[in-house]
């Protein structure tokens, strides 16, 4: 153990011992069957595999970091303090090198992200229309936007109306959120579900032709025929753009401030896979449900979070929604756990048993979307693991099996 992390553990543990004494023996806040479960939780598949003493420690940590989290939550007060941060990162460091010990024999994982290496597709086409200061001030707005700074989307949106542009919104979401995506075309899509082209000048093109129009309609008659049109009926537009093959196929996005209008967006390049005959339908179902969990009957876009109900960025919950009823069921005791860990990488392999797959492990929007794919395509699970009880959850919700028959009926109708 080197210097550095001996005068570490040393403050830490002094100011815990503090804690402990202002705060009257903390653990008669809690059951031990409660602290029990929370360990557990955070564990994962590491629970039969550390020593007892590594177990209490990790307990011990729990149990105040649980008290604080819960005591600033009361006093709806959002952010963590500095000691609650700290702890925190012990928690994560532990449970990271117990994860490296004893489920990855020594090896540590490394993150890579090659999306960051790729150009903005739509900033090099704007390139040939803007000035060059303004090419710069754009490219510049971009990584202030990477960096969390939203203001800079209005800073974009006043550029390009000096050179009145059309579709000012797309080009925006596409030069920040979908920087690494190719825009190919826009439909409208009208009342009675067809569709209608938009050129959005230099960027796409005046007309398409018939190969590549025949193309994204018969894309978007497959969809018509899988998803329920009462669904349906909420999209505005649909995109066609790419990042390429065997990238991402789809995605979904509200299309106004309150989540009651959404936008589609397809890689006409991954619809068709030769691997894996489903890979179309469970990335349409999995885009679906965040739609059906994220709308305006379900959440609240809103930064005034409300903590008695699952959050996130621009987000609140209401009490019954889907995506709550979820994240109370299976996400309160590793939340911090998760957001602990930024690149996904151990957070997941001591919690392979609870997720359906890698991906589901991002967040829980992420997760109750993924794991519906599954809920949907898959024979109902007979085991009692975390992800199993996860696929069994929509089965709750009549209107989830009914509409998870529908699905089926349709794909085998195809």
């Amino acid at each position: 153990m080197t210097k550095f992390n001996k005068t570490s553990i040393f403050i830490v543990f002094i100011v815990i011992i503090g804690t402990l004494i202002i705060t009257n023996n903390i653990y008669n806040v809690y059951s031990s069957n409660d602290i029990d479960q929370i360990a557990e939780e955070n564990l994962g598949m590491l629970n039969n595999k550390i020593t007892s003493k590594e177990k209490n420690e990790i307990k011990m940590l729990l149990t105040l970091k649980t008290y604080l989290s819960e005591s600033r939550l009361n006093q709806n007060q959002l952010e963590p303090n500095l000691l609650e941060l700290s702890l925190s990162k012990i928690i994560n460091d532990k449970l990271n090198n117990y994860t490296i010990k004893y489920l990855l024999n020594g090896y540590e994982l490394e993150y890579t992200d090659d999306e960051y290496n790729l150009k903005n597709k739509t900033l090099e086409k704007l390139k040939l229309i803007v000035s060059k200061s303004d090419y710069n001030y754009l490219k510049d707005q971009i990584q202030s936007y990477e960096s969390r700074n939203y203001e800079s989307l209005e800073n974009i949106q006043l550029v390009l109306e000096d050179y009145n542009l059309k579709q000012i919104d797309i080009l925006v979401s596409y030069l920040t959120e979908g920087s690494n995506l190719e825009l190919e075309a826009v439909f409208k899509i009208n009342k009675n579900l067809e569709l209608k082209y938009e050129n959005i000048e230099n960027i796409t093109p005046d007309e398409l032709s018939n190969s590549n129009l025949a193309e994204y309609k018969n894309i978007w008659k497959n969809i018509k025929h899988i998803l329920p049109h009462y669904g349906l009926e909420n999209f505005d537009e649909i995109y066609f753009s790419t990042d390429g093959k065997d990238n991402e196929l789809a995605s979904v996005a509200p299309n106004n401030e309150d989540g009651s209008r959404w936008i589609i967006n397809i890689d006409p390049k991954d619809v068709f896979n030769e691997e894996n005959n489903n890979y179309f339908y469970e990335t349409i179902f999995h885009e679906y449900f965040h739609y059906m969990s994220l709308n305006s009957h379900q959440v609240v876009y809103t930064y005034d979070y409300d903590t008695e109900n699952y959050c996130e960025e621009g987000i609140s919950s209401k009490k019954n929604s889907y995506i709550n009823e979820f994240y109370k069921s299976f996400w309160t005791d590793i939340i911090d756990d998760r957001n602990s860990n930024n690149d996904n990488l151990y957070f997941y392999e001591r919690h392979k048993n609870s997720f359906v797959d890698e991906y589901a492990s991002t967040d829980p929007s992420e997760d109750i979307a993924e794991t519906f794919s599954y809920f949907v395509l898959e024979d109902k699970p007979t085991g009692k693991s975390v992800k199993d009880e996860k696929i069994k959850f929509f089965y709750k919700y009549k209107e989830l099996v009914k509409l998870r028959d529908d699905l089926r009926n349709k794909i085998n109708s195809l």
